[in-house]
């Protein structure tokens, strides 16, 4: 069955968990991407990163055991699971960070596995890591330059501001040392 937002909201705009071994994939297809505006694709839309039967180890531990799902263009994904499920296992092998034993990473049809880390960031992943573990010398603004390094373009400031419009709450402190600030 749909599963309900927190403080209720419509369950028809969520569709059914999908569970692959502990973990559950949820999608909200009626929320927009902060690139592109405009609501997510439909179901038939093109597919943007596909993960087909991943398996990960930790030396002999089997961690992921088949894990497959696709999140298509402009679609917004939370994937769910209990401590040790392996939620940070799945996202640190799509960011490259870890190695798989069996399966497929795709992005726009092109296989991820085997691709260096660095490599897989100029193609539009990344890695956020949970937790402290935050540049908390710099200032919102500096983080987000950060975060657009592999850019050149012109658009940067203009996406930018789509941020701030987007998060309103990061505006007023965007020069403000990250070490003060909470969450």
């Amino acid at each position: 069955p749909p599963h309900r937002r927190p403080g209720g909201g419509c369950p028809a705009a969520l569709e059914p968990r999908r569970e692959a071994g502990d973990l559950q994939l949820e999608t909200n297809r009626r929320v927009a991407a902060l690139r592109g505006g405009g609501r997510g694709r439909a179901r038939g839309a093109e597919r943007f990163v596909e993960v087909r039967d991943l398996h990960v180890y930790y030396g002999e531990i089997h961690a992921l055991k088949g894990i497959s799902f696709t999140v298509r263009q402009g679609e917004i994904v939370t994937l769910l699971g209990n401590n040790g499920a392996g939620k940070t296992t799945t996202l640190r092998t799509l960011s490259g960070l870890l190695a798989a034993r069996g399966g497929d990473v795709q992005l726009e049809g092109t296989s991820l596995l085997g691709t260096a880390p660095h490599d897989i960031v100029l193609k539009g992943i990344t890695h956020v890591p949970e937790g402290r573990r935050i540049f908390n010398r710099l200032t919102v603004v500096e983080k987000l330059e950060m975060g657009a390094y592999t850019r050149g373009d012109a658009g940067l400031a203009q996406d930018m501001d789509h941020v701030f419009t987007v998060f309103p709450r990061l505006k007023q402190p965007r020069t403000q040392n990250a070490a003060t600030r909470s969450g």
